[in-house]
């Protein structure tokens, strides 16, 4: 933006040179709206539904949330064996709750995603442990459904402890959770994405290739017409 010197100390080259000084500033202030507005349109539409869709990707708090004592009390296992009485115990607490509260179906459809066809058995264990009116739980729980009895499926809820979980990114890269916790790949036949990851990769490593050779080709040409003489 250009400005306009005023050089003179008389009063009307002062008003002057006040009158400029405030129009500049309202057409600076214009455009550092215009371009907030573009900022917040952008930070709006772009970045927090990105940001937003990368947080949940690792946030995951519903066995953290719908069964607390469950949680609390896998706290201290140590992953060996299947747990003991006092966890089993948090967990008929947990699922007398959820079945008061209609939340068994969250807590199952959160399990049946690591966990197939854990969704029935973890309605049908809630509705039923909330006839159970004391111990043990450990024997009666398994009894409900083998999948208590699962060491699988307590690895699974030990993980539910963090309000963070890597599961949704790994079975974007087609890798699970395997009994222990530990990483392993997908079965072949469920394994999908990777192979689209590798395709388009290889596509965009393709097209890089031919922009940068094209632009070299141009570039070349450019300079030999610069270098020809001109011919009119």
């Amino acid at each position: 933006m250009a400005t306009i010197a005023v050089h003179t100390d008389n009063p009307e080259g002062i008003r002057l040179r006040l009158k400029l000084r405030r129009v500049e500033r309202r057409q600076k202030l214009k455009a550092f709206i215009l371009v907030l507005l573009l900022l917040l349109f952008v930070l709006l539409t772009f970045i927090l539904p990105i940001g937003r869709m990368i947080f949940n990707a690792v946030h995951d708090d519903t066995l953290l949330t719908l069964m607390p004592r469950t949680m609390a009390a896998l706290s201290a296992w140590d992953g060996k064996d299947l747990p003991n009485e006092a966890v089993y115990a948090a967990l008929v607490s947990d699922l007398k709750k959820s079945s008061a509260q209609k939340t068994a179906a969250v807590i199952g459809m959160r399990m049946n995603y690591e966990a197939p066809g854990s969704l029935s058995e973890v309605v049908s264990s809630a509705r039923k442990a909330s006839m159970l009116s004391d111990g043990p739980y450990k024997a009666a729980l398994i009894e409900i459904s083998p999948l208590w009895g699962q060491h699988g499926v307590w690895s699974l809820l030990k993980r539910g402890t963090s309000t963070y979980t890597g599961y949704y990114l790994l079975r974007s890269l087609d890798y699970q959770y395997g009994p222990d916790s530990q990483i392993v790949p997908l079965p072949s036949e469920s394994a999908i994405f990777r192979d689209f990851f590798l395709r388009t990769l290889g596509i965009s490593i393709g097209v890089t290739i031919m922009t940068l050779c094209s632009a070299s080709r141009w570039r070349i040409s450019w300079r030999r017409c610069r270098a020809s003489p001109a011919i009119f």
